[in-house]
């Protein structure tokens, strides 16, 4: 692994929809006006390019303190500016002349020191800062040894570490334990597709509170059932603050599933989970977050199984390492590309069977299921990973978005029936409620009666026993229990003081108010907060404001 400038970003078109790479507002409109589809650089910014799509200009601005280098079709390091020579340049490794901007300072980044060192044994590896070489053994161990932020950790793929996880094997990789394929797109149990039930996951990412809990609640109306005449469910990647732990135990307990997106997801950067977190930051985040959600929202730590990293944002084997270590059953943070066929659910004691465009992808083995998100085609051709991150503008209306999205689900339907993930932004939801739930509603009265709207665990409860659609009734994974009687709690407003500053408005299902928001080192929220040096202290001496019981 010669790792000089080379970039730690993947392709930049799929980084657009990852949110890693932000729109501009300021542009030429007409630039790909006659353009052939492809990636360009900005002539007159180092860190825009631009995205031509069937004569569409979008526009858009690599990460801080990166350069687009259209040579590579990537955001990257680079000490100067070097870009195309703007319209009518070839999108694709023709050559072209570079030139620099004559309208933006040539400031360097950090840059490669006059003479890269020397690696004494054919075995070191260089660092990306040129001057440090670690042992080959150092790479993609989950400690980061590269002292410019760890890139022998978020910079390792399959070719550069020595221990990486090899193809499905068949013969070592059999259900329950395991299931692996060549290419992803093989249905587990060998079962035939006419028998295959049609999954279909909703996926609820973020804090769950007053403000989404009732278009949430009026998805799963109780007369909508599964074939099987048991309720349909959904997934929720709860995240800690602004989240209504009384709203997360009511649907906990209504049978959905409770996950995890890490304890502080919206505080750190969205690099700081690729490029800095370290193995202990995720084990931390993770069983953090799982002990909070068991104390506040009563969920069994047992049932607490699965998780996404934050934005899908990856951590690299740090991320998924912690998950292995921490009794985590399955991930959800993997994305498949729109290009690819629909991939099933695998387990990643194999190395990821397609493509995979994220920073931070796994390149061990490791002992969890891995739930991939086969990407959406929004109506711009483009791949997109959840709802919001699709651009629709040209669909008006909610019929024109149910129509969207049915073509979706036929995809899969009429393929392989990989399941299909839908991840729902908040955001989106609100603006398109409508569609989703006529959605559901076309969906489970379809004469077929073949598809099942299920949880992350449930679609891992089959694929450990593949069962024909003949048979669910008798399924026992995902029989119901007669209806449980409505649930109820005296739950508690509290404004809390937070470590990191001021108060945060807290509210659950508990007997009296913690001492202090919950946090790290702090799960139960029984320290108090020292405001000026914002640290916690041991001893409770002033207990927090108790708002109102409801």
């Amino acid at each position: 692994m010669t790792v000089d400038w080379v970039s730690y970003y993947p392709v930049v078109a799929i980084l657009i929809f990852l949110g890693e790479v932000t729109a501009s507002a300021t542009f030429d409109a007409a630039f790909c006006a006659g353009q052939r589809n492809g990636l360009y650089a900005d002539p007159i910014d180092c860190a825009g390019f631009y995205s031509c799509f069937n004569s569409k200009t979008y526009h858009f601005t690599c990460p801080p303190g990166l350069r687009f280098d259209y040579k590579t079709q990537v955001c990257t390091w680079k000490a100067v500016c070097i870009n195309s020579a703007g319209a009518n340049s070839s999108p694709l490794n023709e050559t072209a002349v570079p030139q620099a901007s004559a309208d933006i300072p040539l400031v360097p980044l950090p840059s490669l020191p006059r003479e890269a060192a020397q690696c004494t044994s054919v075995e070191d590896v260089r660092c990306a800062d040129g001057s440090t070489c670690i042992p080959r053994q150092k790479v993609c161990d989950t400690v980061r040894d590269c002292p410019e932020g760890g890139t022998d950790e978020y910079g390792c793929d399959l070719r550069e570490d020595p221990y990486a996880s090899q193809p499905c094997k068949k013969d070592t990789c059999a259900l329950p334990a395991c299931f692996c394929s060549n290419d992803g797109a093989q249905i587990p149990g060998g079962v035939a597709l006419a028998s295959v039930p049609q999954m279909v996951l909703l996926a609820f990412p973020g804090a769950l509170n007053s403000q989404n809990h009732d278009l949430i609640r009026n998805l799963f109306l109780p007369t909508r059932l599964n074939p099987n005449q048991c309720p349909i469910h959904g997934t929720f990647f709860v995240s800690h603050e602004y989240s209504d732990y009384s709203h997360i135990e009511k649907f906990y307990k209504s049978g959905h599933e409770i996950a995890l997106s890490t304890l502080s997801r919206d505080r750190e950067t969205p690099y700081w989970w690729t490029t800095v977190s370290s193995y202990k930051d995720w084990g931390i985040e993770l069983q953090s977050q799982r002990e909070i959600l068991h104390h506040f929202a009563h969920v069994p730590l047992t049932e607490t199984r699965g998780g996404q990293a934050p934005n899908l944002h990856l951590g690299s084997n740090t991320q998924f390492a912690a998950m292995q270590d921490f009794g985590f059953e399955w991930d959800g943070s993997i994305t498949v590309p729109s290009t690819s066929r629909p991939v099933w659910p695998y387990k990643l004691a194999f190395s990821v069977p397609h493509t995979c465009h994220q920073s931070g992808c796994p390149t061990r083995p490791y002992n969890v299921w891995e739930v991939p998100i086969n990407q959406l085609i929004d109506s711009q051709g483009f791949g997109c990973p959840s709802l919001g991150s699709c651009h629709n503008d040209d669909l008006k209306t909610a019929e024109e978005v149910l129509q969207w999205l049915l073509k979706k689900f036929n995809r899969h339907y009429t393929d392989n029936r990989a399941p299909l993930v839908l991840v729902i932004d908040p955001n989106w939801l609100q603006e398109n409620f409508d569609a989703l739930s006529r959605f559901i509603e076309t969906l489970i009265t379809k004469p077929e009666q073949d598809t099942y709207f299920v949880t992350y665990h449930q679609l891992v409860q089959w694929i450990q026993s593949p069962t024909p659609i003949e048979l669910l009734a008798d399924f026992v994974p995902w029989a119901c229990d007669e209806e449980a009687a409505g649930f109820t709690c005296e739950a508690l407003d509290c404004d809390l003081a937070f470590v990191h500053g001021g108060t945060r408005r807290f509210r659950a299902c508990v007997p009296a108010c913690p001492a202090s928001f919950p946090w790290k080192d702090n799960i139960k929220g029984e320290k108090t907060v020292d405001p000026v040096l914002k640290r916690y202290v041991n001893t409770v001496t002033t207990p927090a404001t108790t708002i109102s019981p409801q």
